[in-house]
């Protein structure tokens, strides 16, 4: 759990959105680490093409031991 794993993540989700899904606006991608909990937060956020609604996506990674 560092901030340049979280950094590494970030790229690639913007990346892989970026790459794979053409019909999604990527705005901000934002990784969190959280030492504690052994933890990535995770928020995207982003706009479907054509809709000016944005929208969220937030989800948590944890360590698998």
């Amino acid at each position: 759990i560092s901030v340049l794993t979280a950094d590494l993540m970030r790229d690639a989700i913007r990346d892989a959105i970026t790459k794979f899904e053409p019909r999604v606006r990527v705005s901000e991608v934002l990784v969190v680490s959280n030492e504690f909990a052994h933890s990535y937060d995770i928020s995207v956020y982003y706009e479907i093409i054509n809709n000016a609604n944005p929208q969220t996506l937030q989800l948590t990674l944890y360590r698998v031991r």
